[in-house]
């Protein structure tokens, strides 16, 4: 009898280990593949969509075209992806205003949304607007279907749709080299929250931030959060991950000429050198006519531009970063926040890497 309830014992003993076993590899599994799923990829494992990195140039051999003066460079467009409330507005005064540069734009859509044929039309007092609305998703579509990059009639194409345009106007053979001017993700969104109470123009106003302090906006599903990581990386909805951040952090290294906006005045400088933009003296412009040359002309714009009229500029309350709004807003755009820093590593990066070789071009 006490044999058999020793053999007894021993089986439970036995059950006991093996469903020990089953939960062990059963919580071993849970693991690995909470941890496959968060993994975060190396630098070689990094990869961006296939039509980003086929159709925009690698800045590294856009300069190395330059530097070599290859021909292939009549078919690289210069494409300002434009990011709200950090100096885009200025940009395009600069290039389309001062510059007259031969622009795509939403500028010189009225009126010829239904033309059959690609042109350069007048628009806002000067004669250098394509007919085209890049602004919009079905305006880009429609400037695929004219041809627009393909045209190489435009100096310079301008969008605050990166995706979009990325994907549907340029291609392998007519690239895009991409730049853009950013700023600080919490006073960037506290600049468009008390822009977009006013700016009733705007496609983005919304009357339901009229009455709204910033801390109830901060607070509300109306926030803008991680703007900059989900257009990079077109994702809108749902939650970022590091591999989302390590992906739009390649696509600025790789892709974009960075200006930011704290420093505006050597950006700008850096884009013209860069990408080799200079006034276009051939262009009509009404305001030229208001002084002894179109030197001159270009002088007084520039002065403007630089003094802020010329920019999309707003004034609007100071916010303390100690406040519990600015620490709100901070949280929110977590991702944006881990992002700013490398994008100014890139732009200090740049300045050194880059001026040489457009000082040694010019």
């Amino acid at each position: 009898m006490q044999h058999g309830r020793i053999i007894q014992i021993h089986k439970w003993h036995l059950v006991v280990f093996i469903i020990f076993l089953v939960l062990s590899q059963l919580s071993l599994n849970t693991k690995f593949d909470i941890h496959e799923t968060y993994r975060i990829l190396t630098s070689s494992e990094i990869e961006i969509p296939a039509y980003i990195n086929n159709n925009l140039i690698d800045k590294s051999e856009y300069f190395q075209l330059r530097n070599d003066n290859e021909v292939r460079l009549s078919t690289i467009t210069p494409f300002y992806w434009h990011v709200a409330k950090a100096g885009g507005t200025a940009i395009k005064y600069h290039y389309a205003r001062c510059y007259t540069i031969i622009t795509a734009s939403e500028m010189g859509n009225n009126g010829h949304e239904h033309d059959e044929f690609l042109g350069i039309v007048h628009a806002n007092g000067s004669t250098n607007h394509m007919n085209v609305d890049t602004s919009l998703l079905d305006g880009i579509l429609r400037a695929k279907e004219l041809y627009l990059v393909q045209s190489h009639i435009p100096q310079l194409i301008y969008s605050p749709l990166f995706d979009e345009s990325t994907q549907h106007l340029f291609d392998q053979d007519n690239q895009g080299i991409m730049f853009a001017m950013f700023r600080h993700p919490v006073g960037r969104v506290i600049s468009l929250f008390y822009y977009l109470q006013e700016a009733t123009w705007e496609p983005t106003y919304n009357p339901a931030l009229v009455d709204m302090s910033l801390l109830e906006y901060a607070n509300s599903e109306l926030v803008e959060a991680n703007f900059i990581v989900r257009a990079l990386v077109n994702k809108f909805t749902g939650p970022l991950s590091p591999d989302d951040l390590n992906v739009a952090k390649d696509i600025l290294r790789r892709k974009c000429i960075i200006g930011i906006i704290e420093d505006f005045s050597d950006s700008i400088n850096a884009f013209d050198s860069y990408l080799n933009l200079y006034p276009n003296m051939n262009v009509y412009i009404e305001k030229a006519l208001e002084h002894e040359s179109r030197t001159d002309f270009v002088k007084s714009c520039e002065e403007k531009l630089h003094k802020g009229s010329g920019s999309n500029s707003h004034s609007h309350p100071k916010v303390d970063p100690e406040s519990e709004e600015y620490d709100i807003l901070k949280r929110k755009n977590a991702w944006d926040m881990q992002l700013w820093p490398y994008i100014q590593e890139l732009y200090h990066e740049q300045q050194i890497r880059y001026k040489d070789l457009v000082d040694g071009i010019k």
